[in-house]
């Protein structure tokens, strides 16, 4: 087991280096643009269950190193050390979040190659912790109903439609591997499509997402998946919801075991005070296989963001979550959380 474990390292600290050198200077070997950049937070945890104590965590590090090369061409990496990572005790995790070669076809279209966000709704692809406004993940998320990464062909581009835009998706993908990309988990290809329209210059977004996969860990299970999903902008306020439906098919085994479909949806809402300083409040309510045992969970979450400085965000939050079913106790969860784009 450690010497799997440390036999990995080697090629840790090479992508590391690689990644903080930007690989030479812009120009060299045909690079027309070169970066490196990142992102960490550490958040502090609790909950009231029984016997539980507050904790803090390490939560993440991203290390980014994105070269975009002449004609179009663009290599792009990401490396995630989770839950600070070692050797010894094997808690913590290293991921190769995100690994492509992408291409500009023409104006409008292009190609990429390897393993990329799912395009699917509005937080799997901008699940970052950075990014969005709350620790707690909606349901649909937090249960991995959608896997947020995909190995793949993936195609993408955007239309213009007088003053507004149509962002347009389309890929098909090994399936849902998270950790290893050298065999195709669910045996079969799947993919998917995405097509968002953004208006009100910009403020204002609507869209819908189709997913298809065969889950190898439920007994290969098909999933279809599709969401709505909109946001806007307007007057300091910011607002967006998504509905999750996932349509389940049989088990393949002997006799085939059958599964519920479920939905999930949430709706998210903060006000800028001052363009630093965000209260708002989210709803979530669905099925969640995760913490309710396929249960209903509902719950409301009240936060508060604050930018002390750009690049930097602070999060403080209180989550109430209840079941439909007294078989599963209801209980509160809290968070206070810091990142910092570098």
């Amino acid at each position: 087991m450690h010497q799997k474990q440390l036999a990995v390292w080697p090629l840790v600290v090479l992508m590391i280096l690689a990644i903080s050198s930007g690989a030479g200077p812009a120009g060299a070997s045909g690079i027309s643009e070169a970066s490196h950049t990142g992102w960490m937070d550490t958040d502090l945890l609790g909950n009231d269950k029984d016997g539980s104590k507050p904790y803090i965590d390490a939560h993440h590090l991203y290390l980014i190193w994105d070269n975009k090369f002449e004609k179009g061409f663009r290599i792009y990496a990401e490396v995630e050390l989770e839950h600070a990572p070692s050797t010894g005790d094997g808690l913590g995790t290293i991921k190769l979040e995100r690994l492509y070669s992408e291409v500009a076809i023409k104006p409008g279209f292009n190609v990429r190659l390897g393993k990329f966000n799912t395009p699917f709704g509005y937080w799997t692809p901008t699940h970052w912790m950075i990014l969005v406004e709350t620790v707690l993940k909606p349901i649909h998320e937090d249960n991995k109903y959608i896997p947020p990464k995909s190995v793949g062909l993936e195609c993408f581009g955007r239309l213009f439609v007088g003053k507004n835009d149509i962002e347009w998706n389309a890929f098909i993908s090994n399936g849902s591997e998270s950790d290893g990309t050298d065999k195709p988990k669910d045996r079969t290809f799947g993919g998917g499509v995405d097509a968002r329209y953004n208006f009100l210059n910009g403020d204002a977004f609507i869209g819908g997402s189709a997913y298809q996969q065969r889950n190898p860990s439920k007994k290969d299970r098909d999933e279809n998946s599709t969401v709505g999903y909109a946001g806007v902008q307007f007057s300091g306020f910011d607002i967006k919801t998504e509905y999750v439906s996932q349509n389940r098919g049989n088990g393949r085994d002997i006799p085939a075991t059958p599964y519920k479909d479920v939905s999930t949806y949430y709706v998210s809402g903060r006000y800028f005070i001052v363009p630093s300083f965000a209260p708002g409040v989210r709803i979530d309510n669905g099925k969640d296989d995760k913490s309710g045992n396929g249960l209903k969970h509902n719950v409301t979450s009240v936060f508060l963001n604050w930018i002390p400085i750009p690049g930097a965000l602070g999060k403080v939050e209180y989550n109430i979550h209840n079941f439909d079913d007294a078989t599963v106790k209801s209980y509160n969860s809290w968070a206070l959380y810091f990142g910092l784009v570098f």
